[in-house]
């Protein structure tokens, strides 16, 4: 809904610039007539109100653009989850548990008549509990848009320890999953202690655990209070965007290793410890019950799983508040949320490359017209755009250097016969290219990006104060400058 809101600010904006171009000329035109030094100042005002126009055609331009990348941010975004719709979603893994199911017992409705009322069942969770598992991650392209698949390979191995229940006769038992899209599940193997093999098979949903989707039925002989019954299990599970696993056990160790070297480790559980480089990441996850809850953690898993897949830019929403130890595979360089950082950058360039020409009309003496500060503010506004399509097709880097350069040769020869000069035509491309080249490390910055950029604006800001220092700005707009060109 982005894109919405960039076109509902485009006319606000504009109709501010507007009121500020009306107050700027409405200055300039009452002072024209008093004195020469008051004529000098309405042709300074008059220029700065026409750039103020220029200025609000440029804001509309960025709008524009910023609003074109999020339209395609968020048909990227629709792409993924139709993927996802038709593949299968982020995946998360809830259990083993093991239900425990009574027989109903009598009681009354409110008529005062005999009914069955239905007796909660029983979940037992492990004691302990290991996962351990490498995901593989892929590219699945639609069209221009791609989504990130992966395929996860996971063992598990723990052991439960069963309560008395002599006085709570029970009618079954059950080793029971939630997986939120089970559709992804091409392999499930448990075994017992024993090596003996469990039947596994479609899971029935029960009130309390609406999720579950997994199911193996257990003998009931093996419920034996005080005696540990240990389990083996090997899932092959495929999914989009994110795996998470819920450490449902009294203490748990999750491993998990891929050879993607950009992952984002989510959920209400980070790793205990983690090694991330070129060949990929390994993490590792200590839960134990003091962390969870114990066994008040379960209520929270009881609302149907609603994880979604989603793009890059949001892994942090795909699981919602959920107690679970989670990697989100990203995409370091999204184009989308790179352009989008670029355009919101832009008209601070903008203004920066109009400032420039401004001084080198005061400064040099040479004459520009408005249209002039508008074309070159427009070739700067371009940037975005070329950069934006280039990078939907391209490597990001390779896009922005493509439409960096072609910008900078472009203003740097029409700088040339703007300001009546090829050497400044040259030092204005070569300036241009330079802004370009900081804007790229601020987009490749993350923690130490706002201090780059303020410390980038203080120092433009520093040159343009210390090459006016000695300029006596109501002289600015009476001279006739030669046109000399060398």
């Amino acid at each position: 809904m982005r894109h919405f809101t960039g076109c509902i600010a485009i006319p606000a904006l504009a109709a501010k610039s507007a009121l500020f171009c009306q107050i700027v000329a409405t200055f300039a035109f009452q002072h024209e007539d008093s004195n020469e030094g008051s004529r000098i100042m309405s042709n300074l005002a008059k220029k700065l109100a026409m750039l103020g126009i220029v200025g609000a055609v440029i804001v509309v331009a960025l709008l524009c653009i910023e609003s074109k990348v999020a339209e395609r941010s968020s048909r990227r975004d629709q792409v993924v989850e139709q993927i996802a719709a038709e593949f299968a979603g982020a995946q998360e893994l809830v259990g083993p548990l093991v239900m425990i199911e009574f027989p109903d017992k009598p009681g009354y409705n409110r008529d005062k008549e005999k009914v069955l009322e239905r007796v909660p069942p029983l979940f037992v969770r492990p004691g302990k509990l290991d996962v351990a598992g490498s995901v593989a991650a892929e590219q699945r392209y639609r069209g221009l848009f791609r989504a990130r698949t992966f395929e996860a390979a996971l063992t598990l191995d723990g052991e439960f320890v069963f309560p008395d229940l002599s006085e709570r006769p029970f009618t079954r038992a059950r080793l029971v999953f939630a997986v939120a899209d089970a559709r992804g599940i091409r392999e499930l193997q448990l075994t017992d202690d024993a090596g003996q093999a469990l039947v596994v098979k479609p899971g029935g949903s029960v009130e309390e655990m609406p999720g579950i989707n997994v199911q193996s039925e257990l003998d009931r002989r093996l419920i034996v209070p005080a005696r540990p019954w240990k389990f083996h299990g090997g899932l092959k599970i495929a999914g989009s965007g994110a795996l998470a696993v819920a450490p449902v056990a009294e203490a748990n160790t999750i491993e998990l290793k891929s050879s993607w070297p950009h992952p984002s480790f989510i959920g209400e559980f980070l790793p205990a410890s983690r090694n991330i480089d070129a060949s990929g990441f390994a993490a590792k996850w200590q839960v134990n019950d003091l962390a969870t809850g114990g066994q008040d953690m379960l209520p929270r898993f009881h609302a149907p799983s609603q994880v979604k897949a989603r793009g890059a830019s949001h892994p942090a929403e795909v699981f919602g508040a959920r107690p679970l130890a989670a990697v989100a595979l990203l995409d370091p360089v999204d184009p989308y949320v790179l352009s989008d950082r670029a355009v919101r950058y832009g008209f601070l360039f903008v203004l920066i490359t109009l400032a420039t020409v401004l001084l080198f009309e005061v400064l040099q003496g040479a004459r520009i017209h408005p249209m002039q500060y508008l074309l070159a503010g427009l070739a700067v506004t371009v940037f975005f755009m070329l950069l934006f399509s280039l990078s939907e097709h391209f490597n990001f880097a390779l896009s922005y250097a493509a439409a960096g350069l072609a910008c900078a040769i472009l203003l740097g020869y029409y700088g040339a016969y703007m300001l009546e000069s090829k050497v400044r035509g040259l030092v204005f491309g070569v300036g241009v290219a330079c802004l370009y080249g900081l804007m790229y490390v601020l987009l490749t910055l993350e923690d130490t990006a706002l201090l780059v950029g303020a410390v980038a604006q203080f120092l433009a800001l520093a040159i343009a104060m210390v090459l006016t220092r000695r300029l006596n700005w109501y002289s600015v707009g009476d001279n006739e400058p030669s046109r000399t060109a060398t």
